[in-house]
């Protein structure tokens, strides 16, 4: 809230075999002061007065096939507590049913796109504010992009700091016991050109993400070969022209 100076947090508490809520709570701005760069998904105009602004982004496909694979962090805590025997290919099995469930059903894959094209344009708007990194450098240039945050933050290291650091922080999982967000097999770049089919690059291209793609300095989006298609890219393909979602979630 401009006027009031409000930001407001969305918590999820969940009670076994009770169900689980959602707690939006609303706090001044000031309260957040207390972290150096506090943390937020947007709206972005709240932070507009603070010096330090980063925003982290990814193509918008990209984007989006990893929104429709995610597993949320209530369904990641049940996993692991009840179902810590699944391998890393089960839990993938699982992830894999949710996508197909969401990217066959073009009601909710449309849902899923309007707010993301409205995150989008908003960091747009306010782009000369931020400094902004894509995920796609971190995954494949990690040593440069540690000097380009550091510099950004006034900070100025070396080639061989840069590496000392990063030694430190590949490949591992940062976010203590949370696993949702981090997964063995995942950090591909490219790897959302095996999951979605053109029906999919059409609505994104109509929705006007070329240009959002050429304003954040990514390639237009590209239709794919679909003799290239894959068993799941095919048996996707051919629901979507039956309009018959698949649901195959247990």
């Amino acid at each position: 809230s401009k006027e009031n100076k409000y930001v407001c947090i969305r918590k999820y508490i969940g009670i076994k075999d009770e169900g689980d809520l959602t707690l939006i709570i609303a706090l001044p701005i000031n309260f957040l002061d207390y972290h150096f760069i506090p943390h937020s998904h947007g709206p972005y105009e709240p932070w507009m007065e603070k010096n330090l602004k980063f925003a982290s982004i990814r193509n918008p496909l990209g984007t989006i096939n990893s929104a429709c694979h995610s597993i949320n962090a209530l369904t990641s805590e049940y996993l692991q507590n009840f179902f810590g025997h699944l391998s890393v290919n089960e839990t993938n099995l699982i992830r894999e049913k949710l996508a197909i469930s969401k990217l066959s059903n073009m009601k909710i894959f449309n849902a899923m796109i309007t707010p993301m094209k409205i995150n989008f344009e908003e960091l747009l708007s306010y782009k000369r504010n931020f400094c902004i990194t894509k995920w796609e450098d971190i995954i494949t240039k990690p040593i440069e992009t540690i000097i380009k945050v550091s510099t950004d933050l006034g900070l100025r290291i070396n080639k061989k700091e840069s590496e000392k650091i990063w030694d430190k922080l590949k490949f591992k999982n940062l976010t203590g016991k949370h696993q949702h967000n981090f997964r063995q097999e995942g950090a591909k770049v490219g790897s959302e050109l095996k999951c979605v089919t053109n029906h999919h690059i059409e609505i994104l291209k109509n929705y006007g993400f070329d240009e959002i793609c050429k304003e954040l300095k990514y390639e237009n989006l590209k239709f794919i070969d679909e003799k290239n298609y894959n068993d799941f890219q095919k048996k996707l393909s051919f629901s979507i022209s039956k309009d018959k979602p698949i649901n195959e979630i247990d």
